[in-house]
């Protein structure tokens, strides 16, 4: 199991630096430029500074995140099953009828996180991309003066922008990306 763990963790760092290597900032430079374009007050003033990747999500990226989260689940519950097992040896019969629904449970769960697992095994060498996470530094005229800004923005294979203005917001921004592909894709979310 804790092969499976490591191959995962490896797999997610190698297919993060793949997708670094893909990137191409004059899309997305045009892209924040159709931005400002529709959503700044002077968007003629717009000139760009700065733009740094920060993050990706890849299909594959999400599935292997939730398989770890998933394959630890289920490890957890093994031990405890484990446990319960040795300690039910020669215990009274009213231990064990009130430990039989906790052990059902532990048992259910595994059978349910299996199938999850079966889900997830399907996409895991789809490496298209979810999202792209960008800073981007910029100059923009406020009330007639220039003003630096820095935005976090996350863009999608469909050109779409979302911005947030701190990083706080951004971590907010990517985890609601996050779960609205787990819907999209009827996918259950491991957080």
């Amino acid at each position: 199991m804790r092969g499976i763990v490591f191959l995962v963790v490896v797999g997610v760092f190698l297919t993060g630096l793949t997708a670094c290597g893909d990137l191409k900032e004059d899309s997305f430079e045009s892209r924040f430029k159709e931005y400002a374009e529709k959503n700044m007050d002077d968007p003629k003033s717009y000139e760009a500074v700065e733009t740094k990747f920060f993050d990706s999500l890849t299909v594959r990226e999400f599935a292997e995140m939730s398989l770890y989260k998933i394959t630890s689940q289920m490890e957890l519950d093994s031990i405890e099953l484990e446990n319960y097992a040795l300690r039910m040896e020669g215990a009274k019969p009213e231990f064990i009828i009130k430990m039989e629904p906790v052990i059902n449970n532990y048992k259910e769960s595994l059978r349910k996180n299996d199938s999850i697992l079966k889900t997830y095994a399907k996409v895991l060498n789809d490496s298209s991309v979810i999202y792209l996470g960008y800073e981007h530094s910029f100059r923009i005229n406020e009330n007639g003066n220039p003003k630096l800004q820095k935005y976090y923005v996350l863009t999608d294979p469909h050109g779409n922008i979302k911005v947030a203005g701190n990083q706080d917001q951004m971590e907010e921004l990517m985890l609601k990306e996050y779960r609205d592909f787990a819907k999209a894709n009827n996918l259950q979310l491991h957080l």
